[in-house]
């Protein structure tokens, strides 16, 4: 059970990954996902919403059009997540410790 946090990106129109995810308004992003289930994605940010400042409603999920589950967050938030516990990592290795990872590619979004 382990949250993983990837880098902060700049994300490129056209590249794969560019998908704004809810909650974020600049083109700067990372990635938070459990590798357990949504649940505790979603208890590790209710348990820490007033320091992440994340709501659960943010995270992203397949059936909302997302290749795995994740929750995007700002510089602000990357940092208070690390606080937090989140275990900070490199994109590939976030992107394929997903509970529901679709394989070693490192996009969220289709």
């Amino acid at each position: 059970m382990a949250i993983f946090i990837d880098q902060m990106v700049v994300h490129v129109v056209g590249s794969g990954d560019d998908t704004r995810p809810p909650g974020i308004t600049g083109d700067s992003w990372c990635h938070a996902v459990s590798t357990t289930d949504l649940l505790e994605l979603e208890l590790f940010l209710t348990t820490n919403a007033a320091t992440i400042l994340c709501p659960p409603t943010n995270i992203r999920t397949p059936l909302l059009g997302s290749r795995q589950t994740y929750v995007g967050l700002n510089q602000v938030q990357l940092a208070a997540a690390i606080a937090a516990g989140a275990s900070p990592r490199r994109q590939i290795t976030t992107a394929t410790s997903g509970f529901d990872s679709p394989g070693t590619t490192p996009y969220y979004e289709p």
